[in-house]
């Protein structure tokens, strides 16, 4: 008989394992990083990064029903002793202006039932609205954290709308604590990991209340993740690491997969998605509107063999003249048929390039990015979310999470192959908002060395969602906007 030890945050075997078995666990609690086909070369034991310890026999909880299905495949008998502290949820506080959908109402009774998990649901599901059923329900101390500073303050003005309490926050220079409370991640990482870089502001709070930071974390009964794909970074894990007694372990995320091969690390710090929503769902259902997808062909010249990817990109999509005078007479055409444009990049310099460009011709064009003033960044989210007609330059910093439901034309330069980011970026012009029936996203196809596959890659992901309608085009006349 083996007996698992479960603890919200590691579990162990007590028993003795035959080495086959062990082998087994170590096999399946195991990602292969990226590349690590190359790196074995040199080492053997390289490239892989491995979540069961043979020597402790012990493993992050999340994974527990690999365990689980690994002692039965070899006819071991097992018993579950479970160690966690037991978590008594409080009054239940009532949602205002807020009714929960069938399927946000089945992912917030099947999170107070199973207390650890992903909540997969497409961008525009209403995620913000399951994460207030959530902490409704429990009400128990809570932390909710993010990566983003914009998402911060939204989240926090949601809370404060739909649950009617106080909210406490942690990051971009605050430290209060409720018994709901948003953090920064990078913020609260820097607590165990002072490498760990943080807006300016946060380094006096950090410098006075660290330790009352710790404390705080030790005692939070319920984590709740936004944007759960992003936990198989270093400051997520860490965090997650260091929240002992927190039996609700929530994560919500459009995109419940990983492209470095780290999904496992989702479930290990959470456990396994008990909730999958997809866009196209939420499209029949009229909570999304449906989007035309234009798959514009951008021709490059061909480059030497040992050009490397950041010169090929600096040259042919940040600098490129004819791409970028492409990308500005496109938003132009949208803004004159009455649409509120955001084009998306991943370079400053790219981002002021198109900036200049567009101001020759229209003043009230702008590029916003992480460096941008906090208060106009979120004048822009707003006017956006509001389908103010003007053409908005930005980087990843309006990629995910943030709400504009108004927005309705998304021009992606970007030129980037991460298939999250595409989904992600794509979803802001995807939700519902009075009069709006549907959404145009132009996909610059770059053909070239590198960029190819990364357009090919982009493709592939819009492909996994049926009702996303792609058209190639060939020629600028060939995009409507009105269509």
């Amino acid at each position: 008989m083996i007996i698992i030890n479960v603890s919200n945050v590691k579990s162990q075997l007590v028993g003795e394992l035959d080495p086959k078995v062990i082998s087994a666990l170590r096999s399946k609690l195991s990602a292969e990083m990226v590349g690590a086909f190359f790196a074995r070369r040199a080492n053997p034991y390289a490239g892989v990064r491995y979540f069961f310890t043979p020597k402790t026999q012990m493993f992050p909880t999340g994974m527990i029903h690999y365990v689980r299905d690994i002692l039965d495949k070899y006819g071991i008998p097992w018993e579950i002793v479970d160690l966690r502290p037991i978590a008594q949820p409080g009054i239940e506080l009532p949602l205002h202006g807020v009714i929960l959908r069938d399927y946000q109402q089945e992912a917030v009774d099947l999170a107070v039932q199973k207390q650890r998990g992903i909540v997969r649901a497409g961008t525009g599901a209403g995620k913000s609205a399951v994460l207030s059923g959530i902490i409704g329900r429990l009400n128990v101390k809570t932390l909710i954290l993010i990566h983003k500073q914009d998402i911060f303050y939204q989240l926090i003005r949601t809370f404060e709308k739909n649950l009617q309490i106080p909210i406490g926050k942690i990051g971009d220079g605050e430290c209060e604590f409720q018994n709901v409370t948003v953090a920064m991640v990078q913020t609260v990482a820097h607590v165990f990991n002072p490498k760990v870089k943080v807006l300016a502001r946060d380094n006096k709070i950090l410098k006075e209340k660290t330790d009352v930071i710790r404390q705080f974390l030790s005692e939070v009964e319920c984590v709740l993740v936004d944007e759960a794909h992003h936990i198989a970074a270093d400051t997520f894990w860490d965090v997650m690491q260091n929240i002992p007694k927190a039996t609700y372990r929530i994560g919500v995320t459009a995109t419940a997969f990983r492209e470095d091969n780290m999904d496992l690390m989702l479930e290990g710090a959470l456990a396994k998605k008990f909730v999958d929503i997809s866009s196209s769902d939420l499209i029949d259902r009229k909570f999304l509107v449906p989007p035309s997808i234009y798959l514009y062909p951008i021709d490059h010249p061909r480059r030497k063999k040992d050009d490397p990817y950041a010169v090929v990109y600096g040259e042919e999509v940040v600098s490129n003249i004819d791409r970028n005078m492409l990308i500005c007479n496109l938003a132009l055409k949208a803004k004159h048929a009455g649409k509120a444009v955001l084009i998306a990049v991943t370079q400053i310099e790219h981002g002021e390039t198109l900036e200049k460009l567009l101001q020759s011709v229209d003043k009230s064009a702008i590029f916003v990015n992480g460096q941008s003033k906090s208060e106009t960044r979120k004048q822009i989210l707003q006017e956006l979310g509001q389908g103010t007609v003007r053409i908005v330059v930005a980087t990843n910093i309006y990629s995910e999470g943030v709400d504009m439901p108004a927005l309705s034309v998304l021009i992606n330069a970007a030129g980037a192959a991460s298939g999250i980011h595409s989904l992600q970026l794509l979803g802001r012009v995807l939700r519902t908002a009075p009069g709006k029936t549907k959404a145009w996203v132009v996909d610059l196809q770059d053909d070239g060395k590198f960029l190819n596959n990364h357009s090919k890659e982009r493709v592939n992901i819009y492909l996994t969602e049926p009702r996303y309608k792609l058209i190639p085009v060939k020629d600028i006349s060939e995009v409507d906007f009105n269509a």
